[in-house]
């Protein structure tokens, strides 16, 4: 793991738009959403969300991941906030090398513009479940880094 802090948001120069993933997820429309939601829900094809999501974990574990997968409201992805929390108080990411959900770059340029203290590990989008030991290792270093 390589931990990094970031510079000032203010001090550098900004893309107009984040960039866009290498290889981005193709979602459908979800045949049943799981809620009501304002927006269109979608997610990964099943044949699909394997390569998406879990790449490295094995194919048993993958099958149940998708059949518990909740959509995604689409509003999600257009929606603004009036505050960001990371534009007042310490931010740390995890960025995972392997993502084909949100894509590394992308991970890169929402950690940079929070100044946040990252770690980047080569893993999927499912980091939590397939380098478990990364996400409390981050969670735990942000606690003691911090006066709360």
């Amino acid at each position: 793991m390589r931990w990094r802090r970031r510079g000032p948001v203010a001090s550098a120069p900004w893309p107009l738009a984040p960039p866009t993933p290498s290889s981005p997820a193709r979602c459908a429309p979800c045949p049943t959403p799981t809620r009501t939601a304002p927006g269109a829900s979608s997610c990964p094809s099943t044949a699909q969300f394997r390569t998406v999501f879990p790449a490295d974990l094995p194919t048993a574990q993958t099958r149940l991941l998708a059949a518990e997968q909740r959509p995604v409201d689409a509003a999600a992805f257009s929606a603004t906030t009036t505050a960001a929390a990371w534009r007042t108080i310490p931010t740390w990411a995890l960025i995972a090398r392997q993502d084909r959900a949100l894509g590394a770059d992308l991970e890169r340029f929402e950690g940079q513009r929070a100044s946040a203290h990252t770690v980047e590990i080569n893993n999927s989008h499912a980091a939590m479940i397939s380098h478990p030991a990364a996400v409390p290792g981050l969670v735990l270093s942000a606690a003691r880094s911090t006066d709360y």
